[in-house]
């Protein structure tokens, strides 16, 4: 059986996001969480997937006050939470260029090239396409749309499956993806048919920074995705979630 993990968003250098070491009370939950999903799931895996946003980039969104918000501090943290992981193989797909970078500097670029220097088998990738075990087809991207309704958070995966779906049918064939895998919108999502599934990956960063709190409604999910692919025939494939509830920090005045 393969294993693979798939996870992202670490979003570090944000006052709310993931950090090997946290400054503020958030920050030590978020890490504690993550520490505690390496566990459950094993650091081991055949392929790590980092979906994209490890870093929070230099911009003011969400940084707050924290003292890492130049953007070689953020490499050196991801780097450091990377490496808890033991894969065999590690895959970075590239996040909003808004945090980690435009056209001429990608912070994740570096981050990958970084860990190839210091003997990783890893690759980056603006969109990923693979198959695993010569069959199972996974393709992942970092940005997907949101719904501001409780009941539609689903709706945009669902959108970008059925698009896939339609468009190998006008070229002639169904070679369509057997998982589509996204990130970008911090809550946890899954729908599928017989067809085929798209999934919204949870985020490592909570609710509670200056722009979530003043910009942000609704709720996001932390945590990470394990998949398990085996023999076509036989076997097929599985994932389990790893899913933890990202706590908002009490605004409230009392008088």
């Amino acid at each position: 059986m393969t294993t693979a993990i798939l996870t992202g968003d670490f979003h570090v250098g944000s006052e709310v996001g993931l950090t090997p070491f946290p400054q503020n009370p958030i920050q030590k939950k978020v890490y504690d969480c993550y520490t505690d999903s390496i566990k459950c799931v094993g650091k081991n895996p055949d392929y790590l997937f980092l979906n994209g946003d490890l870093i929070d980039g230099e911009q003011k969104r969400g940084r707050g006050r924290d003292d890492c918000g130049h953007l070689d501090t953020q490499i050196d943290l991801a780097i450091n939470l990377i490496k808890m992981w033991k894969p065999k193989e590690t895959f970075i797909i590239a996040g909003t260029q808004y945090h980690v970078g435009g056209d001429s500097i990608d912070a994740e670029y570096h981050i990958a090239m970084r860990l190839r220097e210091a003997g990783w088998k890893i690759s980056w990738h603006r969109k990923l396409n693979i198959a695993i075990n010569k069959w199972f087809r996974l393709e992942m991207r970092h940005h997907l749309g949101s719904s501001g309704t409780p009941y539609g958070r689903h709706t945009a995966g669902a959108k970008a499956r059925t698009w896939n779906i339609l468009n190998a049918a006008k070229n002639g064939h169904l070679e369509y993806p057997h998982l589509q895998v996204y990130s970008h919108v911090h809550y946890w999502h899954y729908e599928e048919d017989a067809w085929s599934a798209s999934m919204g990956l949870p985020a490592w960063q909570a609710i509670g920074g200056r722009y979530g709190d003043e910009r942000c409604d609704g709720s996001v999910d932390m945590g990470l995705v394990k998949l398990e692919i085996g023999n076509k025939e036989k076997d097929g494939w599985s994932w389990a979630k790893k899913i933890y509830r990202a706590a908002v920090t009490d605004r409230t005045v009392k008088r």
